[in-house]
């Protein structure tokens, strides 16, 4: 089945969460909240509102295997300039400006008939200096993380104790390391910021 969706859209967000690897000690009165999982953590950045529109097209290749396509233009946080006067986190906010940029996504996903193993691929472009993601809510089938994105579900064999199923997941994203801004502070070290961290993560889950 072939499917095309138009949207238009406005967002508003507040206290927004930019993902960040900055230098110990810096912004340490409450305007960052630390990954316990990891060495980011999240800087707020304030305040922004936008206007986006969206249009997607997905098809079924087969029965096992969909693509999806989406192109929007929607606005985004980037960095006005890539240094810092001052340890002042309200600089870095005041340094985070809201640009109009264009975004692509493509997605390809499959599922093998006889194992069940479920694989969904993803790469999503846009201008590598944004630190926020665009178009945040997207909802369609070519809904994707910004850069390089892999994931992988495998079921389970059912056991005679538990009603529900278990299956095995591996979460591949932004494999590239794209999206990752460098911006110098005012005593010469470097923080980056970044739309999505390169990571990896495994597990298991119940279903019921």
């Amino acid at each position: 089945d072939d499917v095309i969706e138009v949207a238009a859209y406005r967002d508003s967000f507040s206290n927004v969460a930019v993902t960040g690897l900055l230098p110990a000690g810096l912004y340490a009165g409450g305007d960052v909240l630390p990954d316990l999982f990891s060495d980011a953590s999240s800087f707020n950045a304030g305040s922004y509102e936008t206007t986006g529109y969206r249009v997607s097209y997905s098809r079924r290749l087969g029965d096992h295997v969909t693509a999806a396509l989406a192109y929007g233009l929607t606005g985004a946080l980037a960095p006005a300039r890539d240094s810092l006067a001052t340890n002042d986190p309200n600089e870095l906010r005041s340094l985070l400006r809201l640009r109009r940029e264009h975004f692509i996504t493509a997605q390809l996903s499959a599922q093998m008939p006889h194992a069940g193993t479920k694989i969904a691929s993803s790469y999503q472009w846009a201008p590598h200096n944004l630190v926020t993601s665009p178009d945040l809510f997207h909802a369609s089938a070519a809904r994707a993380l910004p850069g390089m994105n892999l994931m992988v579900r495998q079921p389970l064999p059912n056991t005679a104790y538990l009603p529900g199923k278990f299956e095995a997941t591996a979460d591949f994203r932004d494999m590239l390391a794209q999206g990752y801004v460098p911006i110098r502070t005012a005593d010469g070290r470097r923080l980056l910021l970044l739309q999505s961290a390169r990571s990896f993560r495994g597990g298991f889950n119940f279903v019921f």
